[in-house]
């Protein structure tokens, strides 16, 4: 047996919580129980009420941002947009059907860009958690997000499927889950016209009737207003019963057959917007609704093509975002917004319309009021005595104990490693959170001398350490590391490995303040035959450490760094490994690198399975055994 660990000393007072992913709640459905999510069940609470008159920009959420500054988690970040133009509500596209279609329990599988690594039912959840990240914040601030369903490339849940309650438990699906007040339908191309949205009409009323969420439909336009089509699909949804919120026109790509001579784009648009308020009061009349003007032009909103769209449309500037929201301001439509985020903030590769960061922000913003959006004065963040930045809790983090957040107006500690409980739910068992102090109100100084560690600095040595690889041990029910050290003039004095849970390079040290962090020696029996290192004279050494069996563990980021103490009392470190229990069974698993059926077999049912539930078994290919 390799020097074997228990691991819940590491995590000790955590495996009393009870783990809820993704709680569902069960419709009857006609042939099948269809199943979709509980309110907030996705981590990101619930949203806040959407202004009747609220300039909102349409985000690229699912477009990988690789600016780190820019970027949380590889999506365009909110808490930097907000920091930096103070703008507090945001259209997120696209949820989509993903690539194929299909329909799966009782709903259709959609996501993020059509992106199935963007989605819930991923293993891979790190743009996701970005994302939630974003929403997370947005709404601490007192701010929110309407999510758009569809886009461009025609990825609408009804083209997937003309089920109504399938429709209804997909749509329920992400309403509840994201804890939506507004939901935006951006229907294009083959998905316009009356009867290919009946059903889905008749879906959104029911998700109506459940949530009382409101519905956005986002449709193309011409200067003489909706199209043929684009008028059917608006009547589909009020003849069916959908209290539409607005009819947002996408005022761009017109085309120059339809422009009056020594016309603007601008001024092509505000026509769009006179006639689009005309055709809402005759879609209203014909279910026999009389509305005013002024209700009429409140369920409009706007949404331009900011800066060089291509080649074949001029190019957008800010003189035509000022008049289009000069427009909005004396007609007093529903929403302003344009495509996109992203491309004003120059994170959307490079475009030849775009001068400024932010410049169509700064027109559009004000159509709220001069002083609606503010960017917010840096010292308004909750602070430390000693003037750390205290984060805002996000579902979507991990916190090792001894971190402390921001959560409804209260300032919280963790007393171990924890993530997706939020503080102050006593509906929590054993709930890791402890309320230090109201977050307005200023600390008592302390006079706690600080508790000493093992020295952290890097001696003159010439030792090296590497960590090697992970296995999964199916007889000891562990993850074991394999690490190695190099001491050609015999300078060690004890080698192991420092273990963390989402735990920083700092904190991965012998010593450790952090509550999760932990360190053992090896062992005799953790001494290995064979030199398994990139080392020419190197050995190497085996530690495993029991798994608890869940998903909350599984899925959980492991920190693993090898030490060596030194005879002068000093201490070297490898590099630190991050790695889940779940991904490393899933590269063994996919693989199919177990030496046997039965170990293959292990994985499936004791980790992955557990971890996901959702993961598809598949047999072991018992003809790699053969000898041909």
């Amino acid at each position: 047996m390799r020097n074997r660990r228990n691991w819940k000393k590491v995590i000790a007072g955590i495996v009393s919580v009870t783990l809820v992913v993704g709680s569902i709640v069960f419709t009857p459905k006609k042939t099948e129980a269809a199943v979709y999510a509980e309110k907030g069940a996705f981590g990101v609470g619930q949203g806040k009420q959407i202004p009747d008159h609220v300039f909102a920009p349409f985000v690229d959420i699912a477009s990988y941002v690789n600016d780190s500054e820019f970027a949380v988690a590889g999506s365009l970040s909110l808490e930097k947009m907000y920091k930096d133009t103070g703008i507090l509500y945001y259209n997120l596209g696209f949820i989509t059907a993903t690539t194929g279609g299909s329909v799966n329990n009782g709903k259709v599988d959609w996501s993020w860009g059509g992106y199935s690594t963007i989605s819930e039912n991923s293993t891979d959840k790190f743009q996701l958690n970005g994302i939630k990240k974003s929403i997370n914040y947005i709404r601490s601030k007192g701010g929110d997000v309407i999510i758009s369903v569809g886009g461009l490339n025609e990825g609408n849940l009804f083209q997937a499927t003309q089920d109504e309650d399938v429709l209804f438990n997909t749509y329920m699906d992400i309403v509840q889950g994201y804890g939506l007040t507004r939901l935006d339908l951006d229907i294009e191309g083959n998905g316009q016209g009356k009867q290919i949205n009946i059903a889905n009409a008749k879906a959104l009323k029911r998700v109506q009737a459940a949530t009382g969420v409101e519905i956005v439909l986002t449709l193309p336009v011409l200067p003489t207003g909706l199209t043929d089509l684009g008028r059917g699909t608006m009547e589909a949804y009020i003849e069916n019963g959908v209290d539409v919120k607005m009819v947002n026109i996408m005022a761009m790509c017109y085309g120059s057959g339809v422009v009056y001579p020594g016309e603007t784009y601008a001024q092509a648009s505000v026509r769009a917007i006179d006639n689009t308020a005309q055709q809402i009061k005759a879609a209203y009349a014909g279910i026999g609704t009389n509305i005013s003007d002024a209700t009429a032009y409140g369920k409009v909103g706007v949404t331009v093509s900011i800066g060089e769209e291509s080649a074949s449309f001029p190019i957008w500037t800010t003189d035509y975002s000022e008049v289009v929201n000069q427009k909005a301001i004396d007609s007093n439509i529903g929403m302003t917004s344009f495509w996109c985020l992203n491309r004003d903030c120059q994170h959307y590769g490079t475009n030849n319309g775009i001068y400024g960061m932010y410049e169509h922000t700064n027109v559009f913003k004000t159509f709220m009021g001069e002083n609606a959006y503010q960017i917010p004065d840096p010292s308004e963040e909750e602070t430390e005595a000693g003037g750390t930045v205290i984060p805002q809790w996000d579902s979507a983090d991990a916190y090792t104990g001894g971190a402390q957040v921001v959560h409804n107006g209260k300032i919280w500690e963790a007393s171990w490693w924890t993530q997706n409980e939020e503080p102050g739910d006593e509906s929590i068992p054993a709930n890791p959170w402890k309320y230090v102090r109201d977050a307005s109100t200023t600390p008592e100084p302390t006079t706690e001398v600080p508790t000493t560690q093992e020295p952290t600095t890097e001696e003159p040595t010439k030792v090296a350490l590497e960590i090697n690889g992970v296995q999964i041990s199916t007889t000891l029910g562990g993850f074991r590391v394999v690490y190695s050290a190099q001491d050609d003039d015999q300078e060690i004095e004890e080698v192991g490995l420092v273990y963390g849970l989402s735990a920083t390079d700092e904190d991965m040290v012998v010593g450790s303040k952090n509550s999760t962090v932990y360190s053992f020696p090896t062992t005799d029996e953790g001494k290995l035959k064979r030199n398994m290192s990139s080392f020419s004279n190197g050995k190497s050494y085996a530690m495993t450490m029991n798994f608890l069996r869940n998903a909350r563990f599984y899925n959980a980021q492991i920190d693993v760094r090898a030490y060596a103490k030194l005879k002068n009392g000093g201490y070297t470190y490898s590099s630190t490994r991050h790695f889940t229990v779940f991904h490393v069974a899933q590269q063994l698993y996919e693989g199919e690198m177990m030496t046997n059926e039965a170990a293959h077999n292990y994985l499936y049912y004791n980790i992955l399975k557990i971890a996901d539930p959702n993961y598809v078994f598949h047999q072991y290919d018992l003809r790699k055994t053969l000898v041909k």
